[in-house]
């Protein structure tokens, strides 16, 4: 029989499963165990072996070294940078969302590692007209891109492209990934340094 590990820390499961609003169910059924198994690790009444414990660290996206730790890490919470949403919204989003905001805050990391202190056009968003017709028309002409320059392109991928460049020339940085999850078309982080805009590929120019 394999032996347990009896120095995990339940409340990092708990922890780890709830930042990424998931049940116990759901947590119990990813691993392939029953739901009442799960729970009584995380409340220490039993605890897994090393094979499972490799499961859980693949299941809710953390190092297995991290559920060793006598409490939860002090870790920046999506849900402190969603303050805007509702918490019934922001408590309804996947994993899979999740986690792609994580990626979001990783770019950011690197974008600033790689660039310092370089501000995006968004730190200039004072002198941004209020109007809504006006702003667009704003915006038209700093990507110096035309609908009918648009429409010249033989395909919305490639139109996608130049807008992704466009951005980039002033300061926002737009990526693609599949988030495994078609609720949601995409996401953005707002920053005067470096704003982020991961775009759901799998729904991407979906015909």
């Amino acid at each position: 029989m394999a032996e347990v590990l009896t120095g995990v820390n339940g409340q990092i499961f708990r922890w780890a499963r709830e930042s990424y609003n998931m049940s116990t169910s759901e947590t119990a059924m990813a691993l392939g165990i029953d739901e009442q198994r799960y729970v009584k690790w995380e409340n220490g009444e039993e605890f897994p072996t090393y094979a499972k414990l490799k499961k859980i660290s693949d299941v809710l996206h953390k190092p297995s070294a991290l559920f060793f730790f006598p409490e939860p890490p002090q870790i920046q919470s999506i849900k402190g940078d969603l303050r805007t949403l509702s918490s019934e919204v922001s408590g309804r989003l996947s994993k899979q969302v999740i986690q792609q905001f994580e990626k979001a805050w990783a770019y950011q990391m690197d974008l600033r590692e790689l660039y310092g202190e370089k501000q995006s056009i968004l730190a200039m968003r004072h002198t941004f007209p209020a109007d809504r017709t006006k702003l667009c028309e704003y915006f038209r002409k700093v990507l110096a891109f035309p609908i009918s320059a648009q429409k010249d392109r033989r395909s919305d991928k490639i139109v996608f492209e130049i807008f992704r460049e466009k951005f980039y020339e002033v300061g926002i940085y737009v990526f693609k990934d599949a988030f495994k999850d078609n609720s949601v078309s995409g996401l953005c982080l707002n920053d005067s340094q470096y704003p982020i805009i991961i775009i759901n590929n799998a729904m991407s120019f979906a015909r």
